[in-house]
């Protein structure tokens, strides 16, 4: 058994568990579990972006949504100076989400992160426990 996981009577995973399924309760109805995993994320974006950081964010929320997870919080950490310039800036501004998603659509939102341009860098970690 899983340290820190807990089971219902029904062998799922209390409160992360998502079923999934179509068609009649009949013969052709498969079930599908998902297990929610949580993540931690934290954006970078580049100063030059403005307007456009709350639309890349609304894109992203739509895909974690479509995929079947939530964000679970939301924080805007302001404009900071950067450590080191990063393709020429020295400021960006930081964006932290505590997400809840399946495992299999977090390389689906890796993808959209890594095509935006005003995404300057980016951290997306499993969150342990």
């Amino acid at each position: 058994m899983c340290q820190g996981v807990s089971f219902d009577r029904m062998g799922g995973v209390g409160g992360f568990e998502t079923v999934v399924g179509g068609g009649n309760l009949g013969t052709d109805f498969e079930a599908k579990t998902e297990i929610m995993s949580k993540y931690e994320l934290v954006l970078v974006f580049s100063p030059k972006a403005g307007p456009g950081v709350e639309k890349v964010l609304e894109l992203l929320s739509k895909s974690i949504t479509e995929s079947g997870g939530r964000i679970v919080k939301r924080e805007d950490w302001g404009k900071k100076t950067l450590a080191y310039p990063i393709n020429k800036f020295t400021e960006g501004e930081y964006i932290y989400a505590a997400i809840e998603i399946p495992e299999e659509a977090v390389s689906k939102v890796d993808r959209k992160i890594k095509v935006e341009e005003s995404v300057i860098r980016y951290l997306l970690v499993r969150k342990d426990g």
